[in-house]
């Protein structure tokens, strides 16, 4: 999309539209930034009722470059400000970038109509229009009906006792072959370090594709079966975006992205291709407070939302999940959720994660390729803190 045109004649047009009310929510407190392509650009300005955009970059407080590929990529939804800035295509040219993660929501809302999130405007009813209980939970056998219309509204969903425990033994021995193979820099596996600065092995990609019982989980019919609840027509992409991952949280992690922040899983781009998709999580090992949980925010899949502060959550509509082994936990991939550290010091917990997506997206997606590739920017496979990236450490690429 033509950058000068955008701003001149489209952007307007969904501004006038009720873009600018919508975002106008999201830039409370928030100082002016611009882009640059190509020697033009333009500064979003927050007002109380809207978004004012006007070209040159004089009263903004960042100024941000990139080539317009990029701003192409970025404004229709293929790439985010982290996917920009941990593959160093985005430049600051004044300022500070933390300024350009904040507007993100906004920026969301200004371009393509998707509402801030404000708790207090969320509205999740069950079948009988009665306020939706977000903390319930769904045995194995759980309707389809019941358990499409949960996900619908609150994103997420947690399903009892699926798998068996000679299962989850045969998947556990699989898990171990899978972790024992992994090797820093085989592009297949994601590294951190410990508080001792001791290498941790986080997750292992593409898992599947050597281990047939890991693999089988995409065609399970049970799995199969409770993705459709949601929407019958998604398809697993066992051969690319990852496959089925295994997912390792080990205590004591200082130094990379292990314990997972606030985060979607279209968080790298791709969100106009690939949402929504259905993401399964099968627990190997329990999940509580010492071993390490997960936390939903409940509805946030129908918003732009933005990265929610510790100081928050006590007024929003999180859920925190435990679980056992051969517990299934489905989220939509726009779902706001996150994987805290562990509390304790011993254990550590794994599961297996795959993903259901919309046929059009194994159209586009070629095998070996996914939008999380952006991360294994390091020969040895560490995965850097976005917070370290802003920073511009370890890895220099701003």
């Amino acid at each position: 999309m033509n950058f000068v045109e955008f701003h001149n004649d489209e952007l307007p047009r969904r501004i006038q539209a009720g873009n600018g009310r919508l975002a106008a929510v999201g830039t409370v407190g928030l100082a002016g930034i611009a882009f640059e392509v190509d020697g033009a650009s333009y500064t979003y300005l927050p007002g109380p009722d809207g978004v004012e955009v006007v070209a040159g970059d004089e009263r903004a407080a960042c100024v941000v470059a990139m080539s317009a590929v990029s701003w192409g990529e970025f404004v229709e939804q293929m790439r985010t400000v982290p996917s920009l800035l941990y593959s160093g295509m985005l430049s600051p040219e004044r300022g500070d970038v933390e300024l350009l993660l904040r507007w993100e929501q906004a920026i969301r809302a200004l371009h393509h109509g998707l509402p801030v999130f404000v708790p207090t405007e969320l509205d999740l009813r069950d079948k009988d229009g009665g306020r939706l209980d977000i903390e319930q939970v769904f045995p194995a056998d759980v309707g389809a009906g019941e358990l499409g219309l949960f996900i619908r509204e609150a994103g997420f969903a947690v399903v009892r006792g699926v798998f068996s425990a000679d299962e989850i033994a045969v998947l556990r021995a699989d898990a171990d072959s899978a972790v024992a193979a992994a090797r820093q820099g085989d592009r297949r596996s994601w590294w951190a370090r410990s508080a001792e600065g001791e290498t941790r092995l986080c997750r292992v990609t593409y898992a599947n594709l050597s281990y047939p019982a890991i693999a089988a989980i995409c065609d399970d019919p049970r799995v199969r079966r409770l993705v459709a609840a949601f929407d019958d027509s998604l398809l697993p992409g066992p051969d690319r975006l990852d496959g089925i991952a295994i997912i390792i949280k080990n205590p004591d992690i200082a130094d990379g992205l292990s314990d997972l922040p606030w985060h979607v899983d279209c968080g790298m781009g791709g969100h106009a291709l690939l949402c929504p998709v259905v993401q399964v999580s099968v627990l190997l090992e329990p999940a509580n407070l010492d071993t390490g949980t997960l936390k939903f925010l409940a509805g946030s899949h129908r918003f732009a939302c933005h990265t929610p502060a510790a100081q928050e959550e006590a007024g929003l509509p999180v859920v925190t999940v435990a679980g056992e082994p051969g517990d299934l936990l489905l989220h939509l991939g726009d779902t706001m959720h996150a994987a805290p550290a562990p509390l304790g010091r011993g254990s550590m917990r794994r599961s297996l994660v795959t993903s259901f997506y919309q046929p059009a997206v194994l159209d586009v997606i070629e095998a070996g390729c996914g939008f999380n590739d952006v991360l294994l920017s390091n020969d040895d496979g560490h995965v850097d803190n976005l917070a370290d990236v802003v920073r511009g450490t370890p890895s220099e690429k701003l």
